[in-house]
């Protein structure tokens, strides 16, 4: 996919139908995905759409490997994924309020940047975990400045 408007790929009757029922509006439109609000609205639908980039299963991957560590609460939760990864669900996260800026964040995050933060049951999350350090570095409790 190179298109960042997933719609266009839904071209018969029965897949947009299908979409409809799946996701509302866009929310937001990165570099290699669209997000999606789902039509369940404790959750979002990723798109990627560059190829070769990976970063739905990268996300996929991460939350299987954290969701039963200490480091959960610093992501946003996966729900679940297409087969070829294309596709990712994934928990809704509100945006951060100003006053819910952390000094500090984990330094295995490497795409820091405010949009990808929001908040899940209280807690600031990284919703966008595509890229990080963990690959190179894993997990530590390193803590380093944010820079919102």
């Amino acid at each position: 996919m190179s298109d960042k408007d997933v719609r266009s790929y839904f071209i018969n009757v029965i897949s947009q139908d299908l979409l409809s029922l799946v996701v509302g509006d866009v929310i937001s439109v990165g570099s290699t995905r669209t997000v999606y609000r789902a039509t369940e609205a404790s959750k979002v639908v990723k798109f990627e759409t560059i190829e070769r980039r990976f970063q739905n299963i990268m996300e996929w991957e991460t939350w299987q490997i954290v969701k039963d560590t200490k480091y959960k609460l610093w992501f946003a939760p996966c729900v679940d994924i297409s087969p070829c990864g294309t596709i990712l669900v994934q928990k809704f996260c509100r945006d951060l309020e100003d006053r819910e800026l952390l000094d500090e964040i984990p330094a295995f995050f490497a795409d820091v940047k405010r949009e990808n933060f929001g908040i899940f049951e209280g807690n600031v999350v990284c919703r966008d975990y595509g890229n990080t350090f963990l690959i190179d570095k894993g997990f530590n409790s390193k803590m380093k400045k944010a820079e919102w």
